[in-house]
């Protein structure tokens, strides 16, 4: 609402403006005194004078004319402050919509999102959606200011001004067809962005993979063909911006041609109201210009809002269904009674019957695809079996409040993923709870204390891109010590031990054997060493999980 009524003055004041040059021009012609009225226009303005008792001079109209042009200044430098903080708040609603959503999305939502999108989302295409309502703005100042100065023409010659507007009408539907040219072009161009900046992302994530199969080359030949692409659409935008420019140009001229044509020939004009109509007709002809160019810009953007909206109103649709309100601290054990869970008609687990006490090490073996990462995505309640009942203590795990549930467990996957940062911020992740003792306790629970302060920087040692700076061993150590740093009541690990050589692992199965005594552990396992370690070992196989050895 305020940027309507700071617009309308700013349109008022630009109008009041041009009305002061009719007195001003006036004067300067006629010797330094007001001509007979032959319009409405100029019977207004002489009859201002007489109400405001002002004597007509060049003095006064000068006078009159900086002043409000003094105004129209300052009412349009703050409109335009406050579009600004508008259209960044705007942005940044819109990418903390984008990061809300895809936070609170189902875990199935991430297995097809390509990360390119989010991340060409919530960077260049918001900024570019945000920038949409300052175009709005523009168009509702240009239009309010072209209607003003339309009005004013109709009161100086109102033939003159119905035959520009025939040809302004015209030329509206001549540029129009830009218009579309300009919005499809800007869909193709945003949509290449997104395949490029995925393409990016996932190269880069699996450059070592690439390097060290040759592929270099033929990632460079797809990277040169999206470039190639998003090149050809870009000078597409351009020409049409260009196009429309120049056609707008032409219109201009041959316009004030037609109108002086008339005025002199036709409708013969005194000079201060021929000047004052070609100023109105320049100030309109070019409103109207920077009405369809900014139209045209706010077309080529449109894609980047409906891209931000389609992927936030995506992430929503698949929001993690609502939890219960119960807390609950594991104390006894997590079981499944009679637990059904399938992918495509497939059955993972058929009926499944099983407990995983809450103390000791408790490792999960089977073949590759039988369902043991399934498992224990359902205990972590990222996925939610289909049938049957998962009881945490003796409280469905559908009643039990998620996020007080997760936050209870110390996660470990079988790539651990350690963000750009140092070693400390890698194990906190910032949270206000883990300080810096506990940062240094957690690391020495995972065993690699050591390791990190015999580093120059210690624990602000930067990792590098996915702890790259590290061996495997010692990436899995940092992400160990991240989970302990959070007091969890159950580890959970997911082939922690998979990559690992066997010395290695075996020292990793050794902290894991010792951490046992302090906290239950829950590992997936292919791992001999870790399944020798185990005090409970679940076999699944055909559907069913067999309790094999039970030792807690």
């Amino acid at each position: 609402m305020l940027t309507v009524i700071a617009l309308f003055c700013v349109g008022i004041l630009d109008g009041f403006s041009v009305i002061a040059l009719l007195p001003l021009v006036a004067l300067v012609t006629n010797g330094g005194e007001l001509s007979t009225p032959d319009s409405a226009l100029e019977a207004g303005v002489a009859r201002a004078f007489e109400i405001v008792g002002a004597v007509p001079s060049i003095e006064t109209a000068l006078m009159l004319l900086a002043g409000l042009m003094l105004a129209k200044t300052v009412f349009s430098f703050g409109a335009q402050i406050y579009v600004t903080f508008v259209s960044a708040d705007l942005t940044a609603s819109l990418r903390r919509r984008v990061v809300r959503t895809h936070v609170s999305a189902s875990w199935p939502h991430f297995s097809s999102l390509p990360s390119g999108a989010v991340a060409t989302a919530i960077g260049a295409e918001a900024k570019k959606a945000g920038d949409i309502f300052v175009l709005l703005s523009r168009i509702g100042a240009e239009s309010l200011r072209m209607i003003i100065n339309v009005t004013l023409a109709l009161l100086v010659s109102w033939p003159v001004t119905l035959a520009a507007l025939g040809i302004g009408g015209a030329t509206f539907l001549v540029l129009n067809h830009l218009i579309g040219l300009a919005r499809r072009t800007g869909i193709a161009h945003t949509s290449a962005l997104v395949t490029i900046t995925t393409r990016m992302v996932d190269g880069l994530m699996g450059m070592k993979i690439i390097k060290a199969m040759a592929e270099e080359r033929h990632l460079s030949d797809l990277f040169d063909k999206d470039i190639s692409g998003l090149k050809k659409l870009e000078r597409v935008l351009q020409i049409v911006g260009l196009l429309t420019q120049s056609l707008q140009e032409l219109i201009l001229i041959f316009g004030l041609l037609a109108g002086a044509y008339l005025l002199i020939a036709v409708w013969p004009t005194p000079i201060e109201v021929l000047i004052i109509l070609a100023v109105l007709f320049a100030r309109t002809v070019s409103s109207a210009n920077r009405i369809q160019k900014t139209y045209q810009d706010m077309a080529g953007r449109e894609a980047s809002y409906w891209l931000v909206h389609r992927l936030a109103g995506k992430a929503e649709a698949n929001a993690e269904e609502g939890s219960g309100n119960v807390k609950v601290d594991i104390k006894d054990s997590i079981t499944f009674e009679d637990v059904t869970m399938g992918y495509s008609g497939i059955p993972i687990l058929s009926h499944a019957n099983f407990t995983i006490p809450a103390k000791g090490l408790t490792t999960v073996v089977g073949p590759s695809g039988i369902g043991k990462t399934t498992l224990i995505d359902i205990v972590m309640g990222l996925i939610h079996a289909q049938e049957g009942r998962v009881n945490i203590d003796t409280v469905n795990i559908d009643e039990c409040d998620l996020n007080y549930w997760r936050s209870q467990i110390g996660y470990l996957p079988q790539e651990p993923h350690l963000f750009h940062g140092s070693v400390a911020y890698n194990v906190s992740m910032e949270h206000p709870d883990i300080g810096p003792e506990h940062i240094r306790d957690a690391l020495n629970a995972a065993e690699i204390l050591e390791d990190i302060t015999s580093l120059e920087a210690g624990v602000e040692t930067d990792v590098g891109e996915r702890g790259l700076r590290f061996s495997g061993g010692q990436r899995q150590r940092i992400a160990l010590a991240r989970a302990l740093a959070r007091r969890p009541r159950l580890i959970i690990l997911d082939e922690a031990t998979a990559a690992l050589d066997r010395a290695t692992s075996a020292s990793i199965c050794q902290t894991l054997r010792q951490l046992s005594k302090t906290y239950p552990v829950l590992a997936v396992t292919h791992d001999p060493l870790l399944e020798d370690a185990a005090d409970t070992v679940l076999t699944i196989s055909d559907g069913k999980v067999v309790t094999q050895r039970s030792n807690a």
